[in-house]
């Protein structure tokens, strides 16, 4: 496991961002796939694009996920759902019941109504699919420190058609 540090950021993390946008934004990127922590932070870096964004952790199963998630306690941590060992799932169920102020956005291929809901029973703030460009994935890590739910557009679109084909019930 390799922890990226673009920045000092090993001491006093803050609790919640500034709202009027002053305060690094502290970001854990928790992800077995083909965008890696590495390649995001490459981005932020090369293009300084997001500057209040600092990549300070990398886990590769569910186990690292959340002993990297509960010792760095990052505002926002960037999950993959496919790990070995423990799920993205279930590590970010475990993660947020230890620490709920964390915000988890879930980043992956998958799409299935059962992997969206399960991700967001499990608490997490938001589900981007991997082929977001950056700047949505910057965009969704920005929104989901503020406390904002976020979901890229294809994402969005199932859980409209989802709640819109569900049954009204009258109450007695």
């Amino acid at each position: 496991m390799a922890i990226l540090k673009i920045k000092d950021v090993w001491h006093q993390l803050p609790t919640y961002p500034d709202e009027v946008g002053g305060t690094d934004i502290y970001a854990a990127m928790l992800d077995h796939g083909v965008r890696t922590p590495a390649q995001f932070a490459t981005y932020l870096k090369d293009r300084g694009v997001a500057p209040d964004i600092e990549i300070v952790g990398e886990a590769a199963s569910g186990h690292e996920a959340i002993a990297q998630a509960l010792a760095l306690q990052s505002d926002v941590i960037l999950m993959g759902l496919k790990m070995p060992g423990i799920n993205g799932i279930e590590a970010t169920r475990r993660i947020l019941y230890a620490s709920p102020r964390i915000g988890v956005l879930v980043l992956t291929i998958f799409e299935t109504d059962e992997t969206v809901f399960a991700a967001i029973r499990a608490g997490a703030r938001g589900y981007m699919l991997k082929d977001a460009d950056q700047e949505e994935v910057i965009w969704a890590v920005k929104a989901v420190s503020r406390g904002e739910a976020i979901f890229s557009p294809a994402i969005a679109k199932r859980l409209i058609h989802y709640f819109a084909a569900l049954k009204p019930t009258i109450a007695d």
